[in-house]
C-alpha cells in the first residue's frame, strides 16, 4: 500500500457517515484510486452509494447562440 492510498483510507475513515455521503455525491470528479477507496469505505459502513447525476444536456437540444443578430457591428 503506497502513501497516497494510505492517506485516502485514513481521510475517509475519519469522516462521519453524513460527510462521507456528501463527498460521495461528487466522486465522479475524483481520481480512480480515491473513487475505489471511497466505495470500499462506504461498503464497510454499509452505506448506499448515492446516484451519480447524469451529464447535463443543453435545454432544447442544440446550444443556443448568445448573439441573436439584434445588433450589428459597423466598420468590421
Amino acid at each position: 500500500m503506497d502513501i497516497q492510498e494510505q492517506a485516502f483510507r485514513a481521510y475517509y475513515a475519519s469522516m462521519t457517515d453524513s460527510d462521507l455521503l456528501a463527498v460521495a455525491a461528487n466522486k465522479s470528479s475524483f481520481l480512480a484510486l480515491a473513487q475505489q477507496i471511497l466505495s470500499e469505505e462506504m461498503a464497510r459502513r454499509n452505506l448506499a452509494q448515492p446516484p451519480q447525476p447524469a451529464p447535463a444536456k443543453p435545454a432544447g437540444g442544440a446550444p443556443r447562440k448568445w448573439f441573436h443578430g439584434r445588433f450589428r457591428l459597423r466598420g468590421f
